[in-house]
């Protein structure tokens, strides 16, 4: 239970990082084609 708690936290954090980089990455791409 513990575990899985733990794991699920994990997940969550690494999902938001994901997006949170994925973002910023698009954003460079799309400023990039604008210039």
């Amino acid at each position: 239970m513990i575990w899985a708690f733990f794991w699920n936290l994990t997940g969550v954090t690494v999902r938001f990082n994901y997006i949170e980089v994925a973002n910023k990455f698009f954003l460079k791409i799309f400023l990039l084609k604008i210039a």
